[in-house]
C-alpha cells in the first residue's frame, strides 16, 4: 500500500498478544458479545413475560409458561450462550512472523482441526456479506487445501481483521498492510501513526468493548443511555455476557504445537523462514466508492 495513504492506529502494548514472534487476533470476541447480547435480550424478554403471566395469574396454567419458556429460553438462549462461550477461543488466530505461518482452527470439514499455513500461500480478498454491526465488509485470507485431507477442495478461509471497527473496503485495505509489514518486518513496522497517539485516538485491538461508553452532563447520559447501547446491553445482561467472555478468552490456551512454534527458542529447521519481498514500483490505494482499489507508482501517480 503507498506509504502515504497508511495509518494505523492499533494499541500493540500487551505483549502476550503482540511480539516479534507473533501477533493473535481476538477479534471474534467482540464479534462474539454483540451477537450474545441480541441472545440474551430475547432470552430476558421471555423470561420476563413469562413472570408477568404468572404474578398476574398464579393459578393459570403454569404449563403454558414453561412450554413457551424451556424450549426457547433454555433450549436455545442459554444453551447457544453456554456453547458460544465454551469455544469462544476456537475462532482466534495467530500471525506467527519468525516461522511465517498462520495458525487457525480450520478445515472445511465437520470437525475443525489446528491448521498451521504459510503465511506465502495466503491470498487476500475482501468479503461483501451486507451490512452489520461489523460492517459490511470482511478481510479474509484464502488457503490451499492440503493434500491427503477430507476436505472438498475448497479453499480454506482465515479471518483478517484485528479489530471490530476492521469492515469496510478502506480499513480491510488498511488492514492487510498492517499484516504485511508486520510479516516481513515485524512490530516496529505496525506501530500507532504519532498523531493519532496525540489525539488519542490509538486503541486496544482486542475487538472487545466492554459496556456503554460514559458521558458528562444528567440530559446527555439520559439521551444516549436510551439511543445508545446502554438499554439494550443491561436488558441483555451485558455486564454478565462480558464477564463470561472475558474469562473464556483469558482461560483459553493453544495447541502444545502452536506453543512450541510460537515460543522464543523454536526450531526453526525446515521452515522457509524468509519474508515475502514487497515490490517497490507499484502501490495499491484506496480510491473511492466508485472505484475502491488503484494502482499508483512510488510518487502516487496513477498508473494505467
Amino acid at each position: 500500500m503507498h506509504p502515504f495513504k497508511v495509518h494505523f492506529g492499533d494499541d500493540l502494548s500487551d505483549t502476550r498478544l503482540y511480539n516479534d514472534r507473533f501477533i493473535e487476533s481476538r477479534v471474534a470476541q467482540g464479534n462474539l458479545s454483540s451477537a450474545l447480547y441480541v441472545i440474551g435480550l430475547m432470552h430476558n424478554i421471555v423470561l420476563l413475560g413469562c413472570l408477568v403471566g404468572f404474578i398476574s395469574d398464579p393459578h393459570g396454567p403454569l404449563w403454558i409458561l414453561l412450554l413457551l419458556y424451556v424450549p426457547f429460553g433454555v433450549g436455545f438462549c442459554l444453551n447457544a450462550i453456554r456453547l458460544a462461550v465454551k469455544y469462544a477461543g476456537h475462532d482466534f488466530v495467530r500471525f506467527n512472523r519468525r516461522m511465517q505461518l498462520v495458525h487457525f482452527w480450520g478445515g472445511t470439514g465437520k470437525q475443525p482441526r489446528m491448521m498451521h499455513m504459510p503465511w506465502r500461500e495466503a491470498v487476500p480478498f475482501t468479503e461483501f456479506v451486507g451490512m452489520s454491526m461489523a460492517g459490511g465488509n470482511h478481510l479474509k485470507f484464502l488457503f490451499p487445501t492440503p493434500k491427503g485431507t477430507d476436505d472438498d477442495g475448497r479453499p480454506i478461509e482465515v479471518k483478517g481483521d484485528l479489530t471490530f471497527g476492521d469492515g469496510s473496503l478502506v480499513f480491510n485495505l488498511n488492514r492487510l498492510e498492517f499484516w504485511r509489514r508486520y510479516m516481513a518486518e515485524g512490530l516496529k513496522a505496525v506501530q500507532p501513526d504519532p498523531e493519532m497517539i496525540e489525539a488519542e485516538l490509538v486503541k486496544a485491538p482486542s475487538g472487545y468493548t466492554p459496556g456503554p461508553a460514559k458521558y458528562d452532563g444528567l440530559i446527555e447520559r439520559f439521551f444516549h443511555y436510551l439511543l445508545d447501547r446502554g438499554l439494550f446491553y443491561y436488558l441483555a445482561g451485558g455486564p454478565l455476557i462480558d464477564r463470561w467472555i472475558k474469562r473464556a478468552a483469558e482461560n483459553y490456551r493453544w495447541p502444545e504445537e502452536v506453543e512450541c512454534l510460537c515460543a522464543e527458542d523454536a526450531d526453526l529447521t525446515g521452515f522457509d523462514t524468509a519474508p515475502i519481498p514487497a515490490r517497490t514500483d507499484v502501490f495499491y490505494q484506496f480510491g473511492g466508492p466508485l472505484e475502491p482499489i488503484i494502482y499508483v507508482d512510488a510518487q502516487g501517480q496513477r498508473l494505467g
